[in-house]
């Protein structure tokens, strides 16, 4: 097996922000704390952005929690409490949703959602897309209203290495 770490490589959709670009969340998590460029909530409305990547280096291996979203958010507007999803999609067909989840923090924060590549009718994991959706929040009272800003979305996936490969099991490509 080995390890890599993709990030959205087009914007297929995204609805209440002011720019969805991918170089706003194309940030290693990893790497500290957040850039000064985020995915921003334009005060109206709750977010939603949904984007692709690229294809993996291998084949997806299955297993449960070998495939990992993660976004890093926070919550900026009035004093609602939004809540936000993560949503894996594969070529426009939804394969698993997270938990709905409350965002309070005003500073970026962490989240993940890990999933099994099994859900997947491609094993190559080339349509893999990635919907992150506000759930809540958003609308109502305009004085309360409050909003989730996006600074990074990372897909840490495990593939498979390549036959004759196993000597390179130890290695992480990253």
């Amino acid at each position: 097996m080995a390890i890599e770490t993709l990030f959205p490589t087009a914007v297929i959709t995204s609805g209440n922000v002011n720019n969805a670009a991918v170089t706003l969340v194309n940030e290693d998590i990893d790497t500290g704390s957040p850039d000064t460029d985020f995915v921003a909530w334009d005060g109206n409305g709750n977010v939603s952005v949904y984007y692709s990547f690229d294809t993996p280096s291998g084949q997806l291996t299955t297993g449960a929690d070998l495939q990992n979203f993660r976004v890093r958010l926070r919550k900026r507007g009035g004093s609602n409490t939004p809540q936000y999803q993560v949503v894996v999609v594969e070529n426009g067909t939804i394969r698993a949703t997270s938990a709905t989840q409350n965002i309070t923090s005003t500073a970026f924060v962490e989240f993940s959602f890990t999933w099994n590549g099994n859900i997947l009718a491609l094993q190559n994991g080339s349509g893999v897309e990635i919907q992150v959706n506000q759930t809540n929040g958003g609308g109502g009272n305009p004085n309360r209203r409050a909003g989730i800003d996006i600074s990074a979305i990372n897909w840490d996936l495990t593939y498979d290495l390549p036959p004759g490969a196993a000597a390179e099991a130890n290695v992480v490509w990253v």
